[in-house]
């Protein structure tokens, strides 16, 4: 193999890894975590479906942050669990998280002021769990 391909081909994979990273992995203070199920949401797993939480943060709810994204679970190629388009104002960093039933978990990009792109895993299992963390810092 040439050296060019070698170098190449190990950037893609750090770049690959640095992307699907955990929130730990940064610099940042984590200002609020929401957690849910898909049970807690009232959905199963019979056909696609998805749905939009949305959260606050700050001490009143005249001084306070909007933030959310958006739980599902798609049938159209494969059986899927989802979570995407996770927002909150620029100054604030957002991250989702979907974990299936055998503990499988993948992490949409960290973002400030735009929405995250998609993360999904494989269904299994009767329940899947969603987060969002919500921090500052960088």
């Amino acid at each position: 193999m040439k050296k060019s391909v070698k170098v190449t081909a190990a950037l893609m994979a750090a770049t690959l890894c640095f992307a699907s990273m955990p929130l730990s992995a940064f610099a940042a203070t984590k200002l609020a975590t929401q957690h849910t199920t898909a049970s807690e949401q009232g959905k199963s797993f019979t056909k696609k479906w998805n749905k939009r939480l949305k959260y606050q943060y700050g001490p009143s709810s005249t001084a306070s942050i909007e933030y959310y994204f958006t739980i599902g679970y798609d049938t159209f190629m494969f059986n899927e669990d989802y979570v995407t388009a996770c927002f909150c104002p620029t100054g604030y960093y957002v991250q989702g998280r979907v974990e299936n039933g055998c503990a499988k978990s993948a992490y949409t990009s960290r973002e400030s002021g735009m929405l995250t792109g998609k993360a999904d895993v494989t269904h299994f299992g009767s329940n899947v769990d969603y987060w969002l963390y919500l921090t500052s810092g960088t």
